[in-house]
């Protein structure tokens, strides 16, 4: 960017409504930007207070931001105004305006409605503003008067639509005149951009400065915003699409995390994962599609891992229980991938999980804080020096190397001794102790443990249980509490079995 920034010529303030009404085409949200966001109790709320202030107060005026964007004419056919930032109140306002149209008088609705909400052209008709389709297309139905699932009913979108069509009716002795004139009030800075400003540039100075932006929303958007609509859309949906059904949202930031530290061999966390994804990309080679797909591939990793359980490798289903096994998910992906591309065997591949398992396995049940991304970052960079004997070498780092240290694994008696002392209850090592300990009896009979078989308290966890094998502890709060969540009051039951147990 020049160090003196020439803002464009036609910077003007306007009002919301006239911004509107004279863009030069349909407003689209683009496959970038991140889902609507605002609700009733919060942002939402806040917008309409202001709002309201403008129909208490003939004289009041209200500066609602700014809005910047785009203008895409990839057709002859139609115009689109990309926002680039301005998305939440933009929606937020076309909901208002629907909210509007439905208590005007039917004839003022419609003229109310074609100003607004709609262009119409050659006796077709579009949406004025294009949505992202993060909420299943509820906003084109509220739009176009679309019967609702109850799964639309749970989106930000039309709880904001329900509080606002609430908060309206108030107003419903009014005509379209009077709410023109309140609306008119609120103003913008309508403030248009070319390729030459550097829109990444300027978008990420102004995100910087109000709701901070997730790193994976900015990797996000700096691969996609500076590309043509169309191409953008492409890209969304053959790749980030596909990347976001493998991965589910919560996991989505540690995905991209550790698929970065493997890339660069590099142990950092998410306060600096931005700046390392723009080196990573910047100094390297690749185009936005050849990242997109090496990143789905990774992610169709990422999702056999963590959550595919059917016909699973039992090592894998063990690894994925593990709250610790999130920080390794780098040196993870990479085996698997190592595993298909037959660079390790089948039986080198389990054996190598069956010693990570038993590393965090130990490492829970002794309750040992310690960041194991630094344990297993590192050694990435080494892997492929060692793949002859790659067991071998990850036993020597995790054991062998670590003895005494914070990221040790716990010897048989630093373990006896606090296996017994450890809260075992809704911890994901649990099942996976209880798994082991049934697969080395004589009477093993448990084929698979990830269905139907959950964590049960032999001990009730109601206190008021009617059992004299328990009436000691009943007794005396100090010792139940002491012992209810313990390994020695756990057990495997199946639903039914849980049940049954209930009511004797």
């Amino acid at each position: 960017m020049n160090s003196k920034f020439d803002f464009p010529a036609n910077i003007i303030s306007k009002s919301l409504l006239k911004f509107i009404k004279e863009a030069d085409g349909q407003f689209v949200v683009p496959v970038y930007q991140r889902e609507y966001k605002w609700s009733p109790t919060k942002s939402a709320n806040v917008w309409w207070k202001d709002i309201q202030k403008l129909f208490e107060n003939k004289d009041a005026y209200h500066f609602a931001g700014l809005v910047m964007y785009n203008i895409s004419a990839e057709s002859s056919n139609q115009t689109e105004v990309l926002i680039i930032d301005g998305q939440q109140r933009i929606t937020t306002t076309f909901l208002l305006l629907k909210a509007i149209s439905k208590i005007l008088p039917t004839d003022e609705s419609e003229e109310f409605r074609k100003n607004y909400l709609f262009i119409v052209r050659k006796g077709k008709q579009r949406l004025r503003l294009k949505e992202l389709d993060f909420d299943n297309g509820c906003f084109k139905k509220i739009m176009t008067d679309q019967p609702l699932t109850d799964v639309d009913k749970k989106t930000n979108i039309y709880k904001v639509f329900k509080f606002f069509n609430e908060k309206i009716t108030v107003y419903q002795t009014w005509d379209m005149d009077a709410f023109e004139s309140v609306l008119n009030r609120l103003y913008v800075i309508d403030f248009p951009l070319k390729a030459e400003h550097e829109p990444q540039k300027i978008f990420e100075s102004i995100n910087s400065k109000g709701e901070k932006l997730t790193p994976v929303d900015l990797i996000r958007n700096f691969i996609l915003m500076n590309l043509a609509y169309k191409e953008q859309e492409r890209l969304w949906n053959t790749y980030w699409k596909e990347i976001q059904i493998n991965v589910r949202a919560k996991d989505m930031e540690n995905f991209i995390l550790n698929f970065l530290r493997l890339k660069t061999q590099k142990y950092f966390n998410e306060p600096t994962m931005y700046e390392e994804f723009k080196s990573l990309y910047e100094f390297g080679s690749q185009t936005q599609e050849e990242f997109l797909k090496e990143l789905l591939s990774y992610s169709i990793l990422f999702k056999e891992i963590y959550y595919e359980y059917e016909n699973k490798n039992v090592n894998l289903i063990d690894f994925s229980k593990f709250t610790s096994s999130r920080y390794c998910s780098s040196v993870s992906m990479e085996l698997l991938k190592w595993k298909y591309d037959k660079i390790i065997t089948d039986a080198e591949f389990n054996n190598i999980f069956k010693l990570f398992n038993n590393y965090l396995l130990r490492r829970e049940i002794c309750e040992l804080q310690y960041d194991l991304a630094q344990v297993f970052v590192p050694l990435l960079s080494q892997m492929d020096e060692h793949k002859l004997k790659l067991h071998d070498f990850f036993l020597f780092k995790l054991v062998n190397e670590n003895l005494d240290k914070p990221k040790r694994m716990p010897d048989d008696i630093e373990l006896s001794s606090r296996i017994k002392e450890t809260s075992a209850y809704k911890k994901g090592f649990t099942s996976v102790l209880f798994r082991n300990i049934e697969e080395s009896s004589d009477n093993y009979k448990i084929t698979k443990l990830s269905k139907g078989l959950t964590i049960e308290h032999i001990m009730p966890q109601n206190p008021e249980f009617n059992s004299s094998y328990f009436e000691e502890y009943k007794n005396n709060e100090e010792l139940f509490d002491k012992y209810l969540n313990k390994i020695g009051n756990l057990t495997l039951l199946t639903r039914h079995e849980n049940l049954l147990a209930t009511c004797r």
